[in-house]
């Protein structure tokens, strides 16, 4: 929140990855990350494969530190907590998007602390049918 009036939403766009193996087709799976967030927290998730359009999956929910009261000026009114690592996932829907690249975009909208440390993005290899050329011992 920005002076009461004003929500800041970060947004966290990759480009294309491809995992090093341009060629290969893979069937996107699940997105992972470890983050530190200021208290619970969630994250909206949607993926692009091959440039196209983007799908949404799952929002992760990201738990925050548990804190507890600290006596400071007045008794019992300030929070104190400790950085927690909070690990996020989002499952793709039922029908997986197949594609040689993916581009992941996550959004957060609260108005709550939240930093991102790790991202992963799994997938599954797909077969690529081969023509295989019949034996020659002269080639």
């Amino acid at each position: 929140e920005f002076d009461g009036t004003h929500n800041i939403v970060s947004i966290l766009r990759t480009g294309d990855l491809d995992n090093n193996q341009p060629f290969d087709r893979k069937q996107f799976t699940r997105i992972r990350v470890t983050a530190f967030p200021g208290t619970t927290t969630v994250i909206h998730v949607s993926i692009s494969v091959d440039g196209g359009t983007g799908g949404a999956w799952d929002d992760m929910n990201l738990p925050g530190p548990t804190g507890a009261q600290w006596n400071v000026d007045e008794w019992d009114i300030a929070q104190w907590g400790q950085l927690l690592v909070s690990e996020g996932e989002s499952v793709s829907p039922e029908t997986r998007p197949r594609g040689r690249t993916g581009s992941v975009q996550l959004v957060h909208s609260e108005t709550k602390a939240l930093s991102i440390r790790d991202f992963e993005l799994r997938y599954l290899p797909v077969p690529r049918p081969v023509r295989l050329l019949p034996e020659d011992p002269n080639s």
